[in-house]
């Protein structure tokens, strides 16, 4: 969670926020769903925003080795990236949201379908949802692998070993197996 100067405890938390966020804009009442729902997309973009800014700062940072065209080359392919494109996907609809409800009460077509924050959400929330439980699960991977040298073996370690089990079974169904059991960890993430 220290790398690259503390921002992936930055986007982890950002993370966090956002589903918590997005879940109430979807469950909470109509009042505050608004205002839930701007706020989780300030936290997602907020959350990739630092992830591409310290990607910038370490590609600035290899210029003397890799030369300034190299280093433009890694800046393009950054911003073509689907990060890149998730945040310009919350940047959109941050701005074309209301910035407040007129009255205390919501605009007449958020009022009208009240579908819109789950499909404006659902997409953000998987990706967060997702991307909290990966960081959940790595912390608790080092948490038990470093214990179990220490203290022996931890009934946790057959839990891992379940759901790794469970996630390769889901993910060979999703994509096709051998897909899935050719793929390197960067590629699974």
């Amino acid at each position: 969670l220290k790398s690259h100067g503390g921002v992936h405890a930055v986007q982890s938390v950002c993370s966090l926020l956002a589903a918590v966020s997005g879940m109430g804009a979807i469950f909470l009442p109509a009042t505050y769903r608004l205002a839930l729902l701007r706020r989780c997309m300030i936290f997602a973009m907020t959350k990739h925003l630092a992830g591409i800014l310290a990607a910038c700062v370490l590609t600035a940072r290899a210029i003397p080795e890799v030369g300034l065209s190299e280093a433009r080359q890694r800046i393009e392919d950054l911003v073509q990236d689907p990060v890149a494109q998730y945040v310009f996907y919350a940047a959109c609809l941050l701005v074309w949201l209301p910035t407040k409800m007129v009255a205390d009460a919501p605009p007449l077509w958020w009022q009208q379908y009240p579908i819109i924050p789950v499909l404006f959400t659902g997409p953000i929330l998987l990706r967060e949802v997702v991307s909290t439980l990966f960081v959940l699960s790595d912390v608790l991977l080092l948490w038990v692998y470093s214990n179990q040298q220490a203290e022996g073996a931890s009934p946790l370690v057959g839990l891992i070993k379940m759901g790794k089990s469970t996630v390769n079974a889901l993910m060979s169904l999703l994509i096709t197996a051998k897909v899935w059991r050719s793929a390197d960890a960067l590629q699974r993430q």
